[in-house]
């Protein structure tokens, strides 16, 4: 992985590690991958790109989806080898190979994050200073990256695409996008190889803060992406989008409104994103009056563990939802998971330990069984979330990646430091990854 109104929540983080515990960790040994040629030309569409809808965009042809351009090298290398990386976002397929962001360049790991090769996109005006990188990736050869520049995506965007591992890659058709505001952004996410989305997002304020997003899909690879939801009847500020295929998929808002009190509300698609079906989620039975008691009810998370088993955390305060970092004020306030087994048509919940504000906290499930809450206060559940086990207490805020109950990395901030941290246990103890660019 919300970034609304409340937008540093979700930024780039920029923030001083405290001190953490530590063990000694023992790099593993790095996985050879395969060297493609970087001519490698990505697979026919799966489908006609329909007609667009709402926003304009610019599409090529409906059938026989030609590549705009060929693939082209990783832009010019902008560091020495051996010289120190800060990573910003990190995005782990296995453990030992993995993607990260660093303001405006993209890298890969293939020792778990010791060493990155540099694989930026041959972005054009490429600026240290003002440029942005956004990315989705599916395993360690796929991924997609948009770029903004001076806090603006151009009008008609282009998204660049690697099949193999970021040894080349291809821009795609260019998109129409309209997106604007004080703050803007994109959050990626894959479903497979050939599917992906985009949220281009933009928070501006005039009387109070405001929300506006453009959804967009690509089904064949990343050549050409297609407006989403413009007429769908969406809050636009989004805490989570997540997708379990090419299919199923789901968006989830937060009001923060204090005159619109009330469920919580999420969207799901059963068509990639072409309609959505907006629903409120029901009251814990434990008690069937807090939506209506409580000012804020927001859900944070979403999550699938397949197509129709669904989780997401949800949180109840009686106040503003506070900012990681900060302390909360001294009012009550609830966190539940929600788990479906039907695609939303009815939910179980469960308490969760009060330490825990949905607002701050990652949820990550392994299988049905097996999952952490994570933020500063680490839990692991065995038994689905009906309890919970404290696994570690940090002094850091945290952009998570596991990739299974024991690897797991984080890009750890608190303050005015960052550091990229790992653990081997499970959360139970993190060591300081000395991220070194390896040519």
């Amino acid at each position: 992985m919300a970034r609304n109104n409340r937008v540093t929540q979700m930024a780039a983080i920029t923030v001083l590690l405290l001190p953490m515990a530590c063990s000694s960790l023992e790099t593993p040994a790095p996985t050879p991958t395969a060297n493609p040629s970087p001519t490698t030309t990505r697979p026919p569409t799966r489908e006609a790109v329909p007609t667009a809808t709402g926003f304009p965009t610019i599409v090529p042809p409906a059938t026989e989806v030609a590549i705009p351009n060929p693939s082209q090298p990783p832009g010019p290398q902008h560091f020495e080898d051996d010289q120190p990386v800060k990573i910003t976002e990190i995005y782990m397929a296995t453990r030992t190979q993995g993607w990260g962001i660093s303001g405006p360049y993209v890298f890969r790991t293939d020792d778990g994050g010791d060493h990155w090769r540099e694989v930026t996109p041959p972005h054009p005006g490429m600026s240290a200073s003002e440029t942005q990188a956004y990315g989705a990736f599916e395993g360690g050869t796929v991924g997609w990256v948009v770029f903004s520049d001076a806090g603006r995506f151009a009008p008609n965007l282009v998204i660049w695409a690697t099949l193999d591992s970021g040894r080349s890659w291809t821009p795609s058709y260019p998109i129409y996008q309209e997106i604007y505001g004080d703050t803007t952004w994109a959050e990626l996410r894959a479903g497979d190889a050939g599917h992906a989305w985009m949220a281009l997002r933009g928070v501006y304020v005039g009387a109070g803060s405001h929300d506006v997003a453009q959804l967009f899909r690509t089904t064949n690879a990343g050549v050409s992406w297609q407006p989403l939801a413009a007429d769908a009847d969406l809050n636009w500020a989004f805490t989570g989008m997540e997708f379990a295929d090419d299919q199923a998929g789901w968006l989830t808002w937060e009001t923060l409104d204090p005159y619109d009190d009330g469920a919580p509300n999420y969207a799901v698609t059963s068509d990639g994103g072409l309609t959505w079906e907006t629903r409120e989620l029901p009251a814990p039975l434990s008690s069937p009056t807090i939506f209506e008691d409580r000012v804020h009810n927001e859900p944070y998370a979403p999550t699938f563990l397949t197509p129709t088993s669904m989780r997401v955390l949800v949180g109840s305060y009686g106040f503003m939802p506070p900012m990681p970092g900060d302390a909360p004020p001294p009012e009550s306030q609830n966190s539940y998971l929600y788990a479906s087994e039907d695609f939303g048509k009815t939910w179980l919940v469960n308490d969760l330990p009060e330490e825990v504000f949905a607002s701050h906290y990652d949820l990550v499930f392994f299988d049905a069984a097996s999952a952490l809450l994570l933020g500063r206060e680490i839990f692991q559940t065995s038994d689905g979330g009906r309890s919970w086990d404290h696994v570690k207490s940090v002094f850091w805020d945290g952009q998570f990646s596991f990739v299974d109950a024991s690897y797991g990395w984080a890009v750890a901030t608190s303050d005015d430091e960052m550091a990229l941290v790992r653990t081997l246990d499970g959360g139970r103890t993190w060591a300081e990854v000395e991220a070194k660019v390896s040519r």
